[in-house]
C-alpha cells in the first residue's frame, strides 16, 4: 500500500485503507461502513445525480471496497479522481467485453494473465469512477494505454481523456491491485 499512498501524496490526494473481515454474504455493507467511517468527521456522504458519492463540503471522494480491504481516497472540490482496488483472484470475465484490441494484445505479452487483467479492469473501474459515470460509456472511450512498468507502478492515459492518468501498484502481501485515477490539472 506504500506505493499507492505515495501516488496519491504526489497528487495532493489523501488515501486511507483499512483492512477488515467480512463474513457470508453481508460483507459489501461491512466493507462500505469501514470505508465511510474512514471520513473526516464532520463530513457526510451524499449521493450524486448518477449515484457516485460526493462529500458535504464540495470535496471529491471515490471509494473502493472488496471483500478484505476498504479504501477512500479524498481529494479537493472540483477534482476528478477513482480509485479501485481489486483482488487477483476476482473473476474478470468482463474484461473481453470492455477490452480494445491494443489492451487485448497487451495482456496477451504480460507475464501473469490474471495480474494483467485485473491492472487493465481496475483502471477501467477508477475511471469511471473519476468520470462519474459508471460503465454506461461505450467501450472505446474506456480505452487505456498502459505504459512499461516503473518503479513497481504501472502508469496508464487515456486516449479520450488526456488529463486523467492512472497508476496502478500491486501489492503482493495482499494479492491485490490499488488503482488511482486522478486528473493532471489539479
Amino acid at each position: 500500500m506504500q506505493r499507492a499512498q505515495s501516488i496519491a501524496e504526489s497528487h495532493g490526494l489523501t488515501l486511507q485503507v483499512v483492512e477488515h473481515r467480512g463474513q457470508g454474504t453481508g460483507w459489501r455493507a461491512l466493507a462500505r461502513r469501514c470505508a465511510e467511517a474512514q471520513l473526516p468527521l464532520g463530513l457526510q456522504l451524499h449521493r450524486g445525480l448518477l449515484g457516485n458519492p460526493r462529500l458535504s463540503n464540495g470535496g471529491s471522494i471515490s471509494m473502493s471496497y472488496t471483500r478484505s480491504l476498504s479504501g477512500v481516497l479524498l481529494g479537493a472540490a472540483g477534482r476528478l479522481i477513482g480509485l479501485d482496488i481489486e483482488h487477483w483472484d476476482r473473476k474478470t470475465r468482463a474484461i473481453q467485453r470492455y477490452c480494445m484490441g491494443d489492451e487485448l494484445a497487451w495482456l496477451e505479452h504480460h507475464p501473469n494473465r490474471k495480474q494483467g487483467d485485473v491492472i487493465l479492469w481496475s483502471l477501467k473501474e477508477a475511471l469511471v469512477k473519476a468520470l462519474g459515470t459508471g460503465l454506461r460509456l461505450p467501450k472505446s472511450a474506456l480505452a487505456v494505454s498502459v505504459l512499461p512498468q516503473t518503479n513497481g507502478v504501472f502508469v496508464a492515459t487515456f486516449p479520450m481523456f488526456p488529463c486523467l492518468r492512472g497508476y496502478t501498484s500491486l501489492d503482493t502481501s495482499r494479492c491485490c491491485a490499488v488503482t488511482i485515477v486522478v486528473d493532471t490539472l489539479g
